[in-house]
């Protein structure tokens, strides 16, 4: 299996492109991950409800904050989504 064709490099690709695509999404009712599925190309990433999910974890265990891998590919969702999660 080869990884999912992505705008920069194979198989990474924005959550603001991810999110605009037209392809069944789907999430795990314990763990709230998310992903999505077309037939071919398999995405997992977070999203506003998962990110919710890992905030509440990280204020019930009283640890230091949260971080993320790059803002430049989020269109304010995700970031808003760890501030409302963290105040």
């Amino acid at each position: 299996m080869k990884a999912a064709p992505a705008t920069y490099e194979d198989g990474v690709e924005d959550y603001k492109v991810l999110k605009a695509l037209k392809v069944p999404t789907f999430r795990d009712p314990k763990t709230q991950a998310f992903w999505s599925f077309d037939g071919s190309n398999f995405w997992s990433y977070d999203d506003p409800v998962s990110i919710a999910t890992k905030m509440t974890y990280i204020k019930q265990n009283k640890l230091g904050g949260a971080m993320f891998w790059s803002i430049d590919g989020d269109d304010g969702t995700l970031v808003s989504a760890i501030y409302s999660g963290l105040k």
